[in-house]
């Protein structure tokens, strides 16, 4: 039996704690696709932008920034938290790692040079 065919199995299932299990690694996994998608497309930005394997300088520091603010402001609109919060779609690592001077996307995570 297929992972696949295994969750469809379990969101038939009577037992909602197994359902509520089954959404939980469901949409961690879309999560993590969707964080990967967007630092994905901020790098195939900057290589446009500032040539392959570009230098920290401020202006591509401040280009990541606004990028990135821009993806969490559509994110947040998208899907909103409960509650008014941070949505889920926004790893807590993008907005720290502007407020620390971090970089927010580590190219090594995506098979690039650093």
């Amino acid at each position: 039996m297929s992972i696949s065919n295994l969750f469809e199995h379990a969101k038939k299932s009577d037992d909602s704690a197994l359902k509520a299990l089954v959404e939980k690694i469901e949409s961690s996994v879309y999560v993590k696709d969707v964080i990967y998608a967007v630092e994905r497309a901020w790098l195939d930005r900057a290589d446009a932008q500032f040539g392959k394997n570009p230098k920290r300088s401020a202006a591509y520091v401040k280009a990541e920034i606004e990028f990135m603010c821009g993806a969490m402001a559509a994110m947040q609109v998208l899907l909103p938290g409960q509650d008014s919060k941070l949505s889920p779609l926004i790893t807590p690592k993008w907005p720290v790692s502007i407020m620390t001077g971090r970089p927010l996307v580590d190219p090594k995570e995506h098979g690039r040079p650093a």
